[in-house]
């Protein structure tokens, strides 16, 4: 670990909307935080959870393009994880446990026999400490919380940080970093769902996203059973409605996917991210955010930290979404090795967001990056594995965890042609 060298340029008053329950009692905190461009986010302490994003389009007109609540009895029941940070393990793990260091760890099972996104608690369900500060890179908010020892089954004290900073590059980027006191999986991700018409469009007899046009960087996907259980196996998307490799109208794959019972009709899939042809685009860099930068006081109790101590690595674009109607584009880019590429197509009136909106089905668009999923229990099967199936187990003899996401928005004229 170096040298404290924090980076914090000023500690500016929070701009802080505090939840009250049922008792009056504090319950959660919506931070805000803005841009020189006028962008603005939303963070709740709650699920570490994004739950606004204002972006213009190219007339200027700017929109909250996220699906999300921020009504506490929304947030704490948030069972479509609108705009939450999702750990320990992202996805699904088989039968709801993993093979570790010669054991067996049962976890807690939340998708019939499986476990989903990290259990009923997991990083979605809890209430983390939230800061807010500017640095050079703009204005942040960090979030921390030690999640206990045998909470939802996983071993181990994790100590977790998620930081969201919101650049006048017009990026909000998410680093999350962790580690723990036991050998533990890790696999995090953030499920935002996205609207580039707004989040009202994922209201009941508008378009959602269908009328948006989708790039993935991606030749292979992961093969699942019929729970959406990875077999260990990656199939190419050649000649499949999983061809996404051009940009292509999302219209046009739901409806080559509406009789997938599996995935409800759309798209629920995990794709490789390719490195040579993400290699053609410019990626962001993003800086560890610092020890000091942000909180004058250890971070997971290791006092004269600068950082967690996770070296930089390269960032691919993952994916890139295009709406025509106003030259919304999302560029999404990454230092995870997949894509989970998310449709909404379980979204059924039920999940209520803002303004008291309902959000339905293909509403809203996810474009979760991590690992692949379920690597613990197919590396230990006797089935042959794609090598593309690595995992991540934080401890205190091993490397701390760091993911990086960044969501890049900017506007473009339709003029420009399809992109």
């Amino acid at each position: 670990m170096g040298n404290c060298q924090g980076r914090l340029v000023s500690e500016p008053k929070a701009e802080v909307k505090i939840l009250l329950d049922e008792e009056k009692k504090e319950a959660a905190r919506i931070f805000t935080i803005r841009n020189s461009n006028g962008l603005e986010a939303r963070i709740c302490d709650y699920g570490a959870a994004l739950t606004y994003m204002s972006v213009p389009d190219q007339f200027g007109q700017f929109d909250d393009i996220v699906l999300a609540s921020e009504e506490l009895v929304n947030l704490k029941y948030n069972f479509a994880y609108l705009g939450a940070t999702i750990g320990r393990l992202a996805a699904r793990t088989a039968g709801g446990s993993f093979p570790l260091n010669g054991k067996t760890v049962s976890l807690a099972r939340n998708h019939g026999k499986h476990q989903l996104h990290g259990g009923n608690t997991g990083f979605h369900n809890t209430r983390w400490k939230g800061y807010q500060g500017t640095s050079a890179d703009g204005e942040f908010v960090d979030l921390t919380h030690t999640f206990p020892d045998g909470e939802d089954g996983y071993p181990g004290d994790m100590f977790v940080r998620v930081r969201y900073t919101l650049t006048d590059a017009n990026r909000l980027e998410i680093v999350t970093q962790a580690r723990c006191t036991e050998d533990c999986p890790i696999n995090t991700t953030n499920h935002s769902y996205f609207n580039l018409e707004g989040h009202e469009a994922g209201s009941e007899g508008k378009d959602g996203i269908k009328s948006h046009r989708i790039r993935v960087f991606s030749n292979r996907y992961v093969a699942v059973d019929q729970d959406m259980i990875a077999t260990g196996e990656l199939l190419d998307v050649d000649g499949t409605a999983l061809d996404l490799r051009q940009s292509t109208p999302l219209k046009q794959g739901l409806y080559a996917l509406r009789r997938n019972k599996t995935t409800n009709g759309g798209y629920d899939h995990t794709f490789v991210i390719d490195k040579k042809m993400s290699s053609d685009f410019g990626t962001p860099s993003i800086r560890s955010p610092s020890q000091d930068e942000g909180k004058k006081r250890p971070w997971n109790q290791c006092a004269k930290s600068s950082s967690i101590g996770v070296p930089e690595t390269p960032l691919l674009m993952a994916a890139e979404v295009f709406l025509r109607k106003n030259g919304r584009l999302l560029r999404v880019y990454t230092n995870q090795p997949a894509v989970h590429i998310y449709t909404g197509n379980f979204l059924n009136g039920k999940q209520t967001g803002k303004g008291d909106i309902s959000y339905h089905q293909f509403g809203g668009l996810c474009l979760e990056c991590e690992e692949l999923p379920n690597t613990l229990n197919l590396q230990d099967s006797n089935e042959d594995v794609d090598p593309a199936f690595t995992r991540t187990i934080v401890g205190p003899k091993r490397k701390e965890y760091e993911s990086r996401i960044v969501f890049e928005f900017s506007a473009v004229s339709p003029a420009l042609g399809e992109l």
